[in-house]
């Protein structure tokens, strides 16, 4: 063999280094899908519109005519502001934290607080009733409700850490002009 025509290992090299580096992205990066997650979340993963509420997790639960806010309640809680979102980048960021609330159940680490005051409500109306997330950063809980009937809580707390779902809803609430409960 004429030492010209012998194959460069970059040839081989090179296609496999990226290769390497689309999967870790594509790993990392690819939108969650509804078979990836809890049954009680995978409705929120393929829905074309969700509500966002911002609540205000007072200590003491206000009756409608004592509201500060013209939204009313929701299980008490005054009601700051909410948004339907239905834009497919919107959905895509509420699918995100829908996937983060369930990573971090998947990976709870048995600590949990008693407060339960949730600051964000996810809403999906279905043909066959309501599924609500409601979250509390706090207490690192998220109680899932099917109209007014409770179902199950799901814990969001890794390493001491919470999930990164906050960030995620108050930026759309930002976005949107609503008021985040301080």
């Amino acid at each position: 063999m004429n030492p010209d025509q012998r194959t460069s290992p970059l040839v081989f090299i090179l296609p496999a280094l990226l290769v390497a580096v689309l999967f870790f992205y594509l790993r990392d990066n690819a939108p969650p899908l509804r078979d990836q997650v809890s049954p009680h979340l995978a409705g929120f993963m393929d829905a074309t519109e969700v509500e966002l509420q911002s609540i205000n997790p007072t200590m003491e639960r206000l009756a409608p005519e004592n509201l500060p806010t013209p939204y009313g309640t929701l299980y008490g809680y005054p009601i700051l502001g909410r948004v339907r979102i239905s834009d497919p980048s919107e959905l895509a960021t509420v699918r995100k934290a829908v996937w983060d609330i369930d990573r971090a159940n998947k990976a709870w680490n048995d600590m949990v607080a008693g407060c339960f005051s949730p600051r964000h409500c996810l809403r999906l109306n279905t043909p066959s009733g309501t599924r609500e997330l409601l979250i509390c950063y706090e207490c690192k809980q998220v109680e899932i409700r099917d109209g007014k009937d409770y179902i199950d809580s799901l814990f969001i707390c890794t390493d001491g850490k919470p999930a990164a779902t906050s960030e995620l809803l108050n930026s759309l609430l930002r976005k949107h002009g609503i008021a985040l409960a301080k």
